[in-house]
């Protein structure tokens, strides 16, 4: 049986410096999530409404997880991984943690 897993959106930012040097404008945050939402996964299936590029990036460490996998040589938590999408100029970041039933 696969764990549960709850992906919680902790910080949405803007490298404004970056988008100053690489982009014609500094682009608006990720209209995508608002910090402090919370998706709980038992599939590979990707939640309702949630980015696909940025469920791309994180899907490694969430299917780890769904076979009760740990990060142990990454993170002093096993259970838990703070990562983030690749937008480079409004990244999201994401903490994905192994929840018990």
């Amino acid at each position: 049986m696969l764990k549960k897993v709850k992906i919680t959106v902790i910080q949405r930012s803007v490298n404004k410096e970056l988008a100053e040097q690489h982009h014609r404008e500094t682009p608006p945050i990720c209209s995508v999530f608002e910090e402090g939402q919370e998706f709980i996964v038992n599939s590979f299936e990707k939640p309702a409404n949630f980015c696909d590029w940025a469920w791309m990036d994180i899907q490694r460490v969430i299917i780890s997880f769904l076979f009760d996998g740990n990060l142990s040589h990454f993170s002093s938590n096993p259970n838990e991984f703070v990562m983030c999408c690749t937008d480079a100029y409004r990244p999201v970041s994401f903490k994905i943690e192994k929840i018990d039933d």
